[in-house]
């Protein structure tokens, strides 16, 4: 739901009207690397559980979720 109105947003508003559309592709940019990461942590490391990894101190799954927030991060900074 959060794609579509993602992708109608940007649509509508990069049409009618230009300077509210940078929240718009911010939502659509951070919404389709949700749905990547979820993919992600869901195929590829189907092996490792990874709230049971954060919880039990392993600083290595932490480091790997700061990251993905900073690209998230970057790509609002990028597109604002």
């Amino acid at each position: 739901m959060i794609l579509l109105t993602g992708i109608i947003g940007t649509w509508f508003t990069y049409n009618y009207a230009v300077a509210f559309s940078d929240y718009f592709i911010v939502l659509l940019f951070v919404t389709i690397f949700f749905a990547i990461f979820d993919w992600f942590d869901t195929y590829i490391l189907k092996s490792i559980d990874t709230i049971d990894e954060i919880k039990s101190g392993n600083t290595a799954v932490s480091q790997f979720l700061v990251a993905i927030a900073l690209l998230v991060l970057a790509a609002a900074i990028t597109v604002g």
